[in-house]
């Protein structure tokens, strides 16, 4: 077999990074090792491009233009043909009796990546979820020096008392099903300081729907205290989970909300 013909379905990150995915049955129709492909995208003014093809993560770069130019975005079909190593694509939409070929991502080797790295990406993702769901409302910052386990500053408009967030994430969570963090010795509770566990899908370069946000007094009061003076968190991710974490786990959508809510709560406290 030589060509191959069918549909995918773009999913979120494609589109906010310029690739798209290879199926599996599709690949051996491919080159074996890194190169640059030929993409003819049909759309509008037909178009040839030379891009970049990973192997081992079965994706193709480079697509971010096309997508823009042609209103490519999560959920949109694509037509798709390889043909003597030849990628062809083009919008479409399917038919009841079109076989579509879901998403195949493969788990990215993050092994090379520092811890410091990892916090930062989090970090960087949680900063960016206040400042969209926030809307204007809330404003983040970050500390220029980290000693003081305090990663994100956040503000809310036309208020001067700040709330202090500390990002944890863990890269491994989804897989034990549990979200294991571990607190510095130098954990000091406050009322508006608060905890933020993250776990991140290495899949799907993104943070999972689930956030812990915990007060750091609840912190101080059940976590465990280790010998060496660290405090840590085992918080359940089950979604029948009876564990005393349960209560905090919220999602992206609410965790604005909860920054609100907190905001609402120490103007009555500083009044």
């Amino acid at each position: 077999m030589s060509k191959l013909t069918y549909i995918r379905k773009i999913i979120e990150v494609e589109t906010r990074l310029g690739f798209m995915s290879i199926p599996v049955k599709a690949k051996g129709l491919l080159p074996k090792e890194n190169t640059r492909l030929q993409v003819h995208c049909k759309n509008g003014t037909a178009k040839t491009f030379e891009l970049n093809y990973n192997v081992q993560y079965g994706r193709v770069f480079g697509l971010t233009a096309w997508y823009r130019d042609n209103h490519i975005v999560e959920g949109t079909f694509l037509d798709v043909t390889i043909d003597k190593g030849i990628l062809y694509i083009s919008t479409q939409k399917p038919t009841t009796k079109t076989k579509v070929i879901e998403e195949e991502l493969e788990e990215l080797n993050i092994s090379k990546l520092s811890s410091t790295a990892k916090g930062n990406i989090v970090e960087d993702r949680i900063k960016e979820l206040i400042l969209l769901r926030g809307m204007g409302e809330l404003n983040v910052y970050k500390p220029v020096i980290d000693n003081e386990g305090i990663d994100l500053i956040v503000l809310r408009k036309g208020q001067f008392h700040p709330i202090f967030l500390q990002i944890k994430s863990r890269y491994n969570a989804r897989e034990k099903n549990k979200l294991i963090l571990t607190l510095s010795p130098t954990f000091a509770a406050h009322h508006s300081y608060f905890i933020v566990g993250v776990s991140f899908n290495a899949t799907k370069m993104e943070m999972e729907d689930k956030i812990l946000f915990v007060s750091s007094l609840d912190v101080n009061t059940k976590s465990i205290l280790l010998n060496d003076g660290k405090r840590r968190i085992m918080a359940s991710m089950s979604e029948t989970t009876k564990d005393q974490w349960k209560e905090y786990w919220v999602s992206k959508t609410e965790l604005v909300e909860k920054l609100i809510e907190k905001f609402d709560r120490l103007s009555e406290i500083l009044q």
